[in-house]
């Protein structure tokens, strides 16, 4: 074969990749998607949640709708420390807007540093009726920052993707969990963080890199099966992410840019 039929053959291969692939995403309807471009935070999509002491994780911000902006295209949660007294902001769709299957994207900037515990997660629509973990929680991504000597458990490179269920006697929860770590801080630019959630299986991601497969499959996983809100928080301290040091900058922020549901 002649070094320009390889090359006819290459860019032919090359441009039905492109049609397949443009043809995949046509086929992949948006259902639900918000781009943080308005003056202020849509409430017609979104609840602001207040107080401290939320979900027993022994974290230490109180919420307020005071560390909520938006800014430049970009959804803003500050997390401050005025005289340790350490203030954040956290959001949810609960009753506004929930889903059963489909991909979800967002692109998201995070903190850094001891004690910065950002979210992007989910729980089962049905948490006013049953409680938390009855009505399940999956967690798109999560990161503990800081450093603790190399041991990840704190690293700002490092984000988690978890599904968490009450076992069938409701003594503990049940917990699968897949990291990921970046060759860098992710808190030096922008990521998309996504999921793919079908009856069988979420499959998580960053950037495009898959990184954590959680099996659906069993009646014990129906748990999975119905439809889930999503929550936006950045946490200071509590019980995975430990508290502040004085090595803390502050004010820290979690930008998001935006986020995106496909059916």
């Amino acid at each position: 074969m002649t070094f320009v039929k390889f090359r006819n053959i290459l860019m032919l291969c090359t441009l039905l990749f492109a049609a397949a692939s443009l043809a995949a995403q046509k086929k992949s309807k948006l259902i639900w998607h918000d781009e943080f471009n308005g003056e202020a935070l849509d409430e017609a999509y979104w609840n602001v949640e207040r107080g401290q002491g939320l979900w027993g994780n022994n974290e230490l911000q109180h919420y307020t709708r005071e560390n909520l902006s938006l800014n430049d295209g970009c959804l803003v949660i500050s997390a401050r420390n005025s005289d340790g007294n350490f203030s954040s902001a956290r959001i949810n769709t609960n009753g506004k807007f929930s889903f059963r299957y489909g991909t979800v994207e967002a692109r998201i900037k995070l903190p850094y540093g001891n004690g910065m515990w950002p979210a992007f997660w989910m729980m089962g629509s049905d948490l006013n009726d049953v409680g938390h973990p009855r009505c399940g929680e999956i967690d798109i991504l999560e990161m503990v920052g800081g450093q603790d000597g190399g041991t990840n458990r704190l690293s700002d490179a490092v984000v988690y993707a978890s599904t968490h269920k009450p076992d069938e006697n409701d003594t503990k929860i049940i917990t699968e969990t897949g990291s990921y770590a970046g060759p860098h801080k992710l808190s030096d630019g922008f990521h998309v963080y996504g999921m793919k959630w079908t009856k069988e299986v979420i499959t998580f991601y960053v950037d495009g890199t898959e990184y954590f497969r959680a099996d659906l499959r069993g009646e014990e996983n129906n748990i999975f099966r119905k439809e889930y809100f999503f929550i936006l928080n950045l946490a200071i301290g509590g019980n995975w992410a430990g508290a502040p040091t004085e090595e803390t900058v502050w004010p820290q922020e979690m930008l998001i840019d935006w986020i995106r549901v496909y059916e």
